[in-house]
C-alpha cells in the first residue's frame, strides 16, 4: 500500500509538467538530501541538461530531485 501511494504521489507531481506542456527531466537518490545537497544536485542536473542535445528541442523543461523523503508515508 505505501509503495502505490508513493507511485501516485510521484504521478502527480509529472502530470502537473504535462499539463503545462513541460518535458520533466529528474534524478532519484535513494538517500535524504539535505537542502544544501539538492540545490548542487538540482544545479548538476540543469548544468547536464544545457549540454544534451535533446535542451535545443526541448527548451521548456520542469527539473525534479527525488530523494529517499518520497518514500516517507504521509
Amino acid at each position: 500500500m505505501l509503495v502505490m501511494h508513493n507511485v501516485r504521489k510521484l504521478q502527480q507531481l509529472m502530470d502537473a509538467s504535462v499539463l503545462s506542456r513541460e518535458l520533466p527531466f529528474g534524478e532519484s537518490k535513494w538517500k535524504r538530501l539535505t537542502p544544501h545537497e539538492s540545490e548542487r544536485v538540482l544545479a548538476d542536473l540543469k548544468e547536464r541538461w544545457s549540454r544534451c542535445q535533446l535542451s535545443a528541442r526541448h527548451p521548456d523543461v520542469r527539473f525534479k530531485v527525488f530523494d529517499a523523503a518520497v518514500l516517507d508515508p504521509i
